[in-house]
């Protein structure tokens, strides 16, 4: 995991790589607050639940347990959040609900080549200014060239005015 701060035009890490445990979980409730959440690893379905986030001490973390912290990051700024592992769309009706305004997932399996593939896009993209929407077409577009029919794995949501979109 990593969050970052740009309203205070800085940037701030906290990086979960390795022996992370669900108690880490402090990080994202920062008073300071955050701007995005991106989380690059592994996760597990549910069977229609909460997705599961693969930590780095073996131990799963289960979308039940982010409600709470996204809710509370969200009120303090958290506008983003970007998940590259397998079933993590089945963490975008949780983020919804916490109120966080945009975010961008994978249905399904997603082979660690085309989580790259895709998330390479989207990070250089929001890093020049482009909006989420135009890194997920640029992500798009480069899954398509490298790995043809693997762009609909990536599923873009927002919300607006208290509504839900989700864009696959």
């Amino acid at each position: 995991f990593f969050f970052s701060s740009r309203r205070r035009h800085t940037r701030s890490l906290c990086d979960w790589s390795s022996d992370v445990c669900s108690s880490d979980l402090r990080c994202l409730v920062d008073p300071r607050g955050w701007d995005g959440l991106v989380y690059l690893g592994h996760g597990e379905p549910r069977g229609g639940q909460l997705g599961l986030l693969a930590l780095g001490d073996g131990s799963v973390l289960a979308g039940d347990n982010l409600r709470a912290a996204l809710a509370q990051a969200q009120a303090r700024g958290l506008a983003l959040v970007l998940l590259s592992s397998c079933h993590s769309s089945e963490l975008i009706p949780l983020c919804l609900q916490a109120g966080v305004p945009w975010l961008l997932a994978f249905h399904e399996e997603v082979p660690d080549p085309i989580a790259l593939a895709a998330f390479l896009p989207v990070l250089t993209e929001l890093e020049r200014g482009r909006s989420l929407p135009q890194a997920a077409a640029s992500a798009r577009a480069a899954l398509e060239q490298h790995f043809p029919g693997s762009s609909q794995l990536l599923c873009l949501a927002a919300r607006r005015d208290r509504s839900e979109e989700h864009t696959s």
